[in-house]
């Protein structure tokens, strides 16, 4: 194996720090696997002390000897010519953490190496029968590289406060709200890494009070992040267009006005909301496409998912329900990775409407996989004059704050322009009445 993959006396270093001062060897257990070292002996010699130290005995060089004899590996390391040669290997234990830092990358460039030789075999075989492209398995295998150690996501309490403090100030956090004064008096400001849910059945508004959202955001020029798996980018525009002029949604989609049309695209233009509508979008793309516009220093605040349900994924599951628990885990995983907070739509089953009240329960959502539990909050959107023409809450949507981690539960009503497909405060149309 070539010098460039791995570091020889890095992994003596190492090794004779723990013969000189086992005092380092919790470090070394911490922070070092078997598996990171190049060379074979070395391998031998790190398994063996750990085995030793684990059984709560001293390492030290007569005992580890002692040890290689009896598994037969003592001859393989080189004998004990090659264990004094490691006492005597001349090295500062104070340097330790370095050494391993060393050890570490020529691991990972070994992984990426493998990666790459993988990748270039399955070019060389074809992916014709695969259901996922070339570049999403490359991106999947490289975002799931095994490059850290478990220590290293470990923090000492102090660690914590300091990054907790600086994440504090205001160029540094994420810190948004809906634009809803009810809706946020309820459920507080929305924070980076949330995942959020927004469920209901299908003719509800899901999509359109997502938009409306999103069209709040960029009104204050927050970054909003759509990625539509059920409608395309050129039907999400005129939505965007009908929200935000004077033509209703019937003469945006007729097409018999395209001059107004045209008049009115300025009302969106320079507003900062980027649409995916991609086909086959899965959890991989999404946060591909997000790490992308983060690369081209655009500050993403909000990432709109429509709708989970028709998200894709590129493993196997034994059934629907651990595919979209699955989805679902991933999904709330990047939101973190990420650190900025996910509005994710979902679809809920018809059995809500064999119910006399047809307002959505958590319990709607169990058949959809691990939802309830992996969301940080859960609203319904519900409007009654969908299942009764005669209701007296015509125009109205309910929103329903059924989970709240760390908040209220409760709901509001908001009043809902269906020709323009907006969402107002009723308190604010009551003043201007």
């Amino acid at each position: 194996m070539s010098h460039n993959l791995y570091d020889p006396n890095a992994e003596r270093a190492v090794i004779s720090a723990i013969l000189n001062e086992p005092d380092v060897i919790p470090q070394v257990l911490n922070d070092l696997r078997e598996e990171y070292f190049g060379e074979k002996e070395h391998k031998i010699l790190l398994r063996t002390m750990l085995e030793i130290y684990e059984r709560g005995e001293k390492i030290d060089p007569i005992i580890l000897c002692d040890e290689l004899e009896k598994t037969g590996y003592l001859g393989k390391i080189g004998g004990i010519p090659y264990i004094n040669y490691l006492i005597d290997f001349t090295v500062n234990a104070y340097n330790i953490k370095s050494h391993i830092k060393i050890i570490k990358e020529k691991y990972n460039i070994r992984q990426i190496m493998l990666l790459c030789q993988d990748v270039l075999n399955k070019i060389d075989k074809g992916m014709k029968n695969s259901k996922i492209s070339l570049i999403d398995y490359t991106i999947d295998r490289f975002l799931n590289l095994d490059i850290h150690s478990s220590a290293e996501n470990i923090y000492n309490i102090n660690d914590i406060i300091a990054d907790y403090i600086d994440n504090l100030s205001v160029e540094n956090q994420i810190m948004i709200n809906t634009g809803f004064y009810e809706l946020d008096r309820l459920i507080g400001n929305i924070i980076g890494g949330q995942y959020i849910i927004l469920a209901g059945r299908p003719s509800m508004g899901k999509t359109a009070f997502a938009l409306n959202i999103a069209r709040n955001l960029a009104k204050k020029n927050k970054s909003v992040a759509i990625f539509s798996a059920e409608q395309s980018k050129s039907e999400l525009l005129l939505r965007l267009i009908a929200q935000n002029s004077n033509l209703t949604m019937e003469q945006v989609f007729s097409g018999q006005t395209e001059i107004e049309l045209a008049n009115n695209i300025n009302n969106i233009y320079d507003l900062p909301i980027y649409i995916d509508d991609s086909a086959n979008i899965s959890p991989i793309s999404i946060k591909s496409s997000v790490s992308n516009l983060l690369k081209r220093k655009i500050n993403i605040n909000l990432v709109i998912i429509d709708y989970l349900q028709l998200i894709k994924s590129n493993n196997k599951y034994n059934s629907r329900y651990e595919e979209i628990s699955a989805i679902s885990r991933e999904i709330k995983n990047i939101s973190r990775d990420l650190n900025i907070p996910f509005l994710v739509l979902a679809q809920l089953n018809r059995k809500l409407e064999d119910r006399e009240d047809k307002r959505p329960k958590l319990s709607d959502l169990r058949d959809s996989g691990n939802i309830e539990q992996d969301a940080d909050k859960v609203l319904f959107i519900y409007r009654d004059e969908v299942y009764n023409e005669n209701t007296d809450f015509q125009h109205t949507a309910e929103i329903l704050i059924k989970k709240n981690r760390n908040g209220k539960l409760g709901s509001i009503q908001l009043h809902f322009d269906e020709n323009h497909i907006n969402f107002y405060s009723i308190e604010k149309e009551e003043n201007n009445a």
